[in-house]
This record gives C-alpha cells, sequence and structure tokens, in this order.
C-alpha cells in the first residue's frame, strides 16, 4: 500500500478560497460569519469602514448582501457615504465598487484614501481629538460646503 506526503502540498488561506469560489458561496459564508451569535436573525455590526458617518449602514450590512444576486459583475453606488456596504462588497465579496456621493469632501477622502492612505493618516494625525478641534473642522467643513470658504 502506498501512503502519500500530505506535510508538502501548498496551502491556501480561508480568504483566498473563498476569492477562488462564486459569488454565492462567498456570499453565503461572509453573512454566517457576520450573524450575530446572540440572536441569529440579526447581524453584527460591520466595522471595516475608517468612517462613522450619519446614516451608516455599518449594522445594516447583512441585509443590503442578502439581497446582492449572485449574477452581479460589480456594483455601482450613487450614495457612498460612510462605504460600509461598498467596502463588505470589495473586500468580503471580492466585486469591484464604483462609489459616487454629492458630497465633495467625502469624495476627496475616499480617493486619498484609496490612492494614498499612508499620507492620509498622518495629516489625520496631526488632528487633537478635543471639543474645540471638532467645532473648528466641523464650521470649516460646513463654510465649504455652504460655498462661503472653499478649501483648498
Amino acid at each position: 500500500m502506498r501512503t502519500a506526503n500530505l506535510q508538502n502540498l501548498p496551502t491556501i488561506s480561508t480568504k483566498e478560497l473563498l476569492r477562488r469560489t462564486n459569488l454565492e458561496t462567498r456570499n453565503r459564508k461572509f453573512l454566517e460569519d457576520l450573524r450575530s451569535p446572540s440572536n441569529p436573525k440579526r447581524y453584527k455590526r460591520y466595522t471595516a469602514t475608517p468612517l462613522r458617518y450619519a446614516g451608516g449602514k455599518t449594522l445594516g450590512v447583512g441585509y443590503v448582501l442578502e439581497k446582492i444576486p449572485p449574477s452581479v459583475k460589480r456594483v455601482v453606488s450613487p450614495f457612498m457615504g460612510g462605504g460600509s456596504v461598498e467596502i463588505a462588497i470589495a473586500n468580503e465579496l471580492n466585486l469591484p465598487v464604483i462609489g459616487y456621493d454629492i458630497f465633495d469632501i467625502l469624495v476627496n477622502f475616499w480617493q486619498v484614501q484609496l490612492k494614498n492612505p499612508k499620507a492620509l493618516y498622518n495629516r489625520l494625525a496631526k488632528f487633537k481629538p478635543t471639543r474645540e478641534e471638532y467645532k473648528r473642522v466641523k464650521e470649516r467643513l460646513k463654510a465649504h460646503w455652504d460655498g462661503d470658504k472653499k478649501l483648498n
């Protein structure tokens, strides 16, 4: 009787295995992992986005991904916002995502986040997490949005 030496077989990570499987299987696996252990009818918060955003969907990611048909090849999102759903689709389902938003500052953030995350980190690290700093930045962003004083 011959035996095979399985120790030298190449191994692949779970993430790589999922990448090689079809969309329906990847989605089902992700949704299983996202289910709340205390209530299987609910999903846990998906926290891959660096932003907390008003109207964010960190708790709704599972419900949105349930509705994605297995034939989808890419996703176009007209309201990117904080990007919870879009990041889950790109990272967990390995689908291309094109995101849009009317808020130009937010679009600029995502463009820099994707193209030069280290520079963005270094710039944001200079901010102090104080009430005064928050108020100053919020007023500056509001002035830009209102058209009173554009950011450069």
